[in-house]
């Protein structure tokens, strides 16, 4: 989930109102659906690559990146004290590493790329992620 709409490379605009609600209470509006062009911090090397089904949320605090909706793609999560990593399940490569800030909370080094002309920007953000699931969307639910 992302809160920046600026980021997306493609969007699309849901049919009909979607919400859902985050950790305070607050019901947020969901705009669309799109991919985001990123480069993930990977043990000292920056790698390129797409993150597809983005739900945008203008109103979340934080970038949210679902563990359970990357399985659902087909990629892999490990966990330890450390970190986690995730990995393309069929060469398993990495192609994300989180660092643990806090109990089941991790937070991976992500930068979002867009299009300025022919040169491509690179803008740091943290994004959190967790060993949460992301239902399937619908008119209202907890992010």
């Amino acid at each position: 989930m992302c809160n920046r709409l600026d980021w997306f490379s493609t969007q699309k605009p849901l049919t009909k109102p979607s919400y859902c609600r985050v950790g305070d209470g607050k019901r947020l509006e969901i705009r669309g659906i799109g991919s985001i062009k990123v480069l993930s911090h990977v043990y000292g090397t920056w790698l390129s690559g797409a993150m597809n089904e983005v739900i945008s949320v203008p109103g979340l605090s934080t970038n949210l990146y679902s563990v359970g909706a990357a399985i659902e793609r087909g990629m892999e999560a490990t966990f330890d004290k450390q970190g986690c990593r995730i990995l393309r399940s069929k060469d398993r490569s990495i192609l994300g590493v989180g660092k643990n800030v806090s109990d089941k909370i991790y937070q991976m080094a992500l930068n979002e790329m867009h299009r300025r002309s022919t040169l491509w920007r690179r803008t740091a953000q943290s994004t959190i992620i967790g060993s949460w699931d992301m239902p399937a969307l619908r008119g209202s639910r907890d992010c």
